[in-house]
């Protein structure tokens, strides 16, 4: 019998919207901080007080919420992958490495990724019979990429900045992380939203199935542009 993701799926959705939101504050906050570095001013008033406060706690704020991102995700993307063998199909790796794989160095870059096609890819099969090829699960992990790399540096360059220009430098840089960030989270809960629709199916089939009944056709998710073509 298939294990429920459903409940998984939606917490993972949820949390990373709300972490593109998060990232949308940030970034506004950034254009403010820079704003005032432009104008400077001698003395520091309560804005500045406030802005100031602001940016560690949107910082604070953003790590749990990334932190808690990462383990809805691990954690939604390893049940999906039990629940392939539990429907009786070969996966290329163990259960084990759909979590393990997201904290092995060079590993990282790109298993989570092929993980996460073998589950899109096996999941369409059993529930419509057929794959769509989309380009999302690429774009998605690009970004993921793209986004990991732009935030390291982000930090560096704010730890490192001494003088005015250098801040005023980090901060733009840590602008464009934030978007990077808002695209990166919006790209995964499409992602999770898109194969859980499908997980749905399957396991709807399973209970039918379980039942002793045929399992009924899948209808909702049939684009006419459905092939078999395989992908990167």
């Amino acid at each position: 019998m298939l294990r429920d993701n459903a409940q998984r799926a939606q917490q993972a959705i949820v949390i990373h919207y709300v972490i593109a939101s998060g990232a949308l504050g940030a970034a506004i906050l950034d254009l403010l901080y820079v704003n005032r570095l432009s104008h400077g001013a001698e003395e520091p008033s309560t804005l500045d007080s406030l802005l100031d406060f602001g940016q560690g706690a949107m910082g604070f704020v953003t790590l749990v919420l990334l932190t808690a991102g990462f383990v809805v995700l691990i954690r939604w993307l390893r049940r999906a992958y039990v629940n392939l063998k539990l429907a009786g199909l070969d996966t290329e790796y163990s259960d084990g490495w759909a979590a393990g794989a997201w904290f092995v160095p060079f590993i990282n870059l790109l298993r989570p990724y092929t993980i996460t096609r073998e589950v899109w890819r096996s999941t369409q099969l059993q529930s419509v019979g057929s794959v769509q090829p989309h380009t999302l699960l690429r774009i998605w992990w690009f970004v993921h990429v793209f986004d990991s790399v732009v935030g390291n540096i982000s930090g560096r360059r704010a730890f490192s900045a001494e003088t005015i220009v250098e801040l005023q430098s980090s901060t733009w840089f840590s602008f464009f992380a934030n978007l990077l960030g808002i695209a990166s989270a919006v790209l995964t809960a499409q992602v999770i939203q898109r194969i859980s629709r499908f997980e749905e199916d399957l396991q709807l089939q399973a209970q039918v199935q379980s039942l002793g009944s045929p399992a009924p056709e899948p209808v909702e998710y049939m684009p006419s542009d459905f092939t078999n073509e395989q992908y990167f």
